[in-house]
C-alpha cells in the first residue's frame, strides 16, 4: 500500500516539474522505487538512461538510494540500464513518456540488471 501512494506521489511531483513544457515538448521520466521489509536495507540503484531529443541522442546517469526520478524534456527515451549495486530491499522502475507509462517492472530484490529499449 505504502508503495503505490509514494509511486503517485512520484508521478505527480514529476509532472508539475515539467508542467512548464510547451505543448510541442514531451515530457520524459525513468521514476526508481523501492521497499524493504524489517532487517533489509535500502538498495543502492546504478546505472544510465538515452533519450533523444531535436535528433540529438543525450545520456544521463542514475544513482539513486532507493527512490529518484530522473525528469528531462525530448521525443523518446531510447535506453535504460540500471541495477542494484547494493542493499537488499526490492526495487522497481517505471518510464513515462508524455505522463504516460511506457514500461513498468514488478518489484525486484535481484541485482541482475534491468534494461529497457525503445521498441
Amino acid at each position: 500500500m505504502k508503495i503505490n501512494i509514494l509511486i503517485k506521489a512520484i508521478f505527480f511531483i514529476s509532472f508539475l516539474l515539467l508542467a512548464s513544457c510547451s505543448k510541442e515538448d514531451q515530457k520524459l521520466a525513468v521514476i526508481i522505487s523501492s521497499l524493504t521489509n524489517d532487517g533489509e536495507t535500502v538498495p543502492q540503484i546504478a546505472g544510465y538512461f538515452t533519450y533523444e531529443s531535436n535528433g540529438v541522442e543525450y545520456k544521463d546517469d542514475i544513482n539513486f538510494d532507493g527512490v529518484g526520478a530522473k525528469n528531462v524534456v525530448g521525443s523518446s527515451i531510447n535506453k535504460v540500464f540500471v541495477e542494484k549495486t547494493s542493499g537488499t530491499g526490492s526495487y522497481l522502475i517505471v518510464i513515462l513518456e508524455d505522463s504516460k507509462p511506457i514500461f513498468k517492472t514488478k518489484m525486484s530484490a535481484s541485482s541482475a540488471p534491468i534494461t529497457y529499449k525503445k521498441p
